[in-house]
């Protein structure tokens, strides 16, 4: 079996803390000094199954801030206004969609509601629209909060689709 947050093990196991969230009610956590796949679990991982926008929501409100925040949700409904509020100024958001329909612009509405962008059906560069979408979803979401996200890479998998973003949120002009 494979535990929650060793699918990234340089993550989990090379830094001073770690919050994994899986919402699958089956997963099985290690538990202290556990191995598992020859790595040694350590107590410096916090495991929840909540929400993630509830998970976020509760960092904020007790001041907890990360320097890396990656949100891997299914579909289109990602916490990104939430992320950004415990992420730290020079901060990592690693952002993922996988709602392929909507960046071809099969479900406007949806999309509007979403991204707070209407995709144009049946272009031949869907792929690279769907990450300008992302993108630009989490840029908006950062302006509204005074702050600057700036991409520093993305790449599209034809597999799921799977759209991915890393970006950099930074402090807004005051």
């Amino acid at each position: 079996w494979t535990p929650v947050g060793l699918r990234q093990p340089v993550l989990t196991l090379r830094c001073n803390q770690a919050s994994l969230i899986d919402d699958n009610g089956e997963v099985r956590y290690p538990k202290d000094n556990e191995k598992v796949e020859g790595a040694e679990f350590k107590s410096n991982a916090t495991l929840s199954q909540f929400e993630a926008s509830r998970l976020l929501s509760s960092c904020y409100l007790r001041e907890h801030f990360f320097d890396l925040i990656d949100v891997d949700s299914f579909g289109s409904d990602a916490p990104v206004a939430q992320a950004l509020q415990v992420l730290k100024f020079g901060g990592l958001l690693y952002l993922t969609c996988t709602d392929g329909l909507s960046s071809a612009g099969h479900r406007p509405d949806r999309t509007l509601a979403a991204f707070g962008a209407y995709m144009s059906p049946s272009l031949p560069f869907a792929n690279e629209q769907g990450l300008r979408m992302l993108i630009g979803h989490a840029v908006r979401e950062g302006a509204a909060q005074g702050k600057v996200v700036t991409p520093l890479f993305s790449l599209y998998a034809s597999h799921g689709p799977v759209f991915r973003a890393m970006l950099r949120v930074s402090r807004g002009r005051q």
